[in-house]
């Protein structure tokens, strides 16, 4: 099961057979933009097409981390290059419910993507966030919490996201970005892909498809998601282009 994925974040994995009514569950690894002392995921998971079903992703007053089945997939500085890669799965009736955050970048799939890639991987669930206390940028996605690297590019292609986000306590002080697949793009590459659902927050920075696109690049998609926003920056593919 996902169990021998954390026992070693750096081998590669093939997904045989659906796996159903998880439960409960801890992202895998750790964010190495939050100081984790666990390591990002910098192997290889392929689903080969088949599914993870019925998780829960429940985190509560746990600050500095990033949520989603995988905390974060890369590690890049300076001085490493390590990429991960999620390709070919589906992830269904996924919930993920936060309270009290600081710090965050949240989505089913992936938290933050630092280096590597994410391809043909699809996300069907809800995401309920509630009082967020920070002035710091947050990010909500329904794939993916961030796109984002010190010095690589990474990358989702042919990608979706049918999903519920509902941040409709969080203050408009805060920069957060929501998107019905990808809170913010700050780096390396979305292409081919889409989201559809609903987005409801009362933060700034909402999109149907991306809540900021701040230096990457968007190409070849398209959101078919009601957005609802009481706070600033909000369009129905991308709430705020990085300048506006």
């Amino acid at each position: 099961g996902l169990e021998r994925v954390r026992g070693n974040l750096s081998a590669n994995y093939t997904l045989t057979t659906n796996i159903t009514d998880i439960g409960d569950i801890d992202p895998i690894g750790g964010s190495l933009h939050w100081d984790s002392t666990t390591p990002a995921f910098t192997g290889t998971f392929d689903g080969q097409g088949n599914e993870i079903r019925d998780i829960r992703l429940d985190e509560v007053d746990d600050l500095s981390e990033s949520i989603g089945l995988f905390a974060q997939v890369g590690q890049s500085t300076s001085i490493i290059n390590d990429p991960g890669k999620i390709r070919n799965l589906t992830v269904r009736n996924a919930t993920v419910d936060v309270e009290n955050y600081d710090l965050q970048d949240i989505g089913i799939i992936v938290g933050n993507i630092d280096a590597g890639s994410v391809a043909r991987v699809h996300a069907h669930g809800d995401i309920n966030v509630k009082t967020g206390s920070s002035f710091y940028e947050t990010n909500f996605g329904g794939l993916v919490g961030a796109v984002r690297s010190d010095n690589r590019y990474p990358t989702v292609s042919n990608a979706s996201a049918n999903v519920s986000i509902n941040a409709t306590s969080v203050s408009t002080r805060k920069s957060d970005n929501v998107g019905g697949l990808v809170g913010t793009v700050a780096a390396g590459n979305l292409t081919g892909s889409y989201a559809t659902g609903t987005v409801s927050t009362g933060g700034n920075n909402t999109g149907g498809l991306v809540g900021k696109l701040d230096g990457g690049n968007v190409t070849d998609s398209f959101a078919t998601v009601n957005v609802r926003s009481s706070g600033n920056g909000t369009g129905g593919l991308i709430g705020r282009t990085s300048g506006e």
